[in-house]
């Protein structure tokens, strides 16, 4: 999935450069706010609870992470949004677990 975090960073600096010049102060807010909370109140105690790995949660900082950064940059026409599409697999319950084939072909893994 490290293909469609690049995807994003690359369109912002192919397209969009002033907004890509935000990238970093947008990351560190995003972290600050959101992903830094939700890793300690509820990942984190979610993950050991049930005696799951400390992936588990570094994956789920990664991809809500990436999922800020798309929806911070939905102005930005004909921006990626592989990371919002994610959310979604996590709102039904489910953990992306990988991928089959080779990125953008194929198919998402969740658990």
């Amino acid at each position: 999935m490290l293909e469609a975090r690049n995807q994003l960073t690359s369109f912002l600096c192919a397209k969009y450069p002033k907004e890509d010049q935000r990238w970093n102060e947008v990351t560190d807010e995003a972290k600050r706010r959101c992903v830094t909370p939700l890793s300690t109140q509820v990942w984190q105690p979610f993950a050991q609870k049930r005696g799951y790995s400390n992936d588990l949660v570094h994956s789920t900082q990664w991809n809500v992470l990436a999922a800020i950064m798309e929806h911070e940059y939905e102005y930005c026409i004909g921006r990626p949004a592989f990371f919002l599409y994610l959310l979604e697999v996590y709102r039904s319950g489910h953990f992306p677990c990988g991928w089959v084939g080779s990125w953008p072909s194929g198919k998402l893994l969740y658990y």
